[in-house]
């Protein structure tokens, strides 16, 4: 599954090889977003770098294969998990690659809102508090 998993994504950790999502963080930084992020895979180091804790990222094997499948579910849209793991983890804030579709789904999903844009990445944020 981890290796699945990555190929599904490998768009994502290939692009950030080459672009980073920092204006993206800026934006969340000019606005003192705080709190847990759901992020796209190949984001997670950058996080990490950054020093915030990424939801996901390169060490697959940290998380496990029914993590993973659900995660990549979610960010597919391949099933209604997306809204769910947003509020089971408490999610405050995404970090998301404008072309993976759980970005489009977030502009639509109640209690949500588009912070900002790129093209390397969108950041949404909570508009309802989250669940605890």
């Amino acid at each position: 599954m981890a290796a699945l998993s990555a190929a599904v994504l490998h768009g994502a950790a290939t692009r950030s090889d080459v672009a980073t999502p920092a204006a993206a963080l800026a934006a969340v930084e000019a606005v003192h977003v705080r709190g847990l992020v759901v992020n796209d895979y190949g984001f997670g180091g950058y996080l990490i770098f950054a020093g915030i804790p990424p939801f996901i990222d390169g060490r697959a094997e940290l998380y496990g294969d029914e993590f993973i499948k659900r995660y990549v579910q979610a960010m597919l849209l391949e099933s209604d998990e997306l809204p769910k793991l947003l509020d089971q983890y408490g999610i405050v804030w995404t970090l998301i690659a404008p072309e993976r579709p759980a970005a489009l789904l977030l502009d639509h999903l109640p209690g949500w809102r588009r912070l900002y844009a790129d093209d390397v990445a969108v950041v949404h944020v909570r508009t309802d508090p989250a669940p605890p």
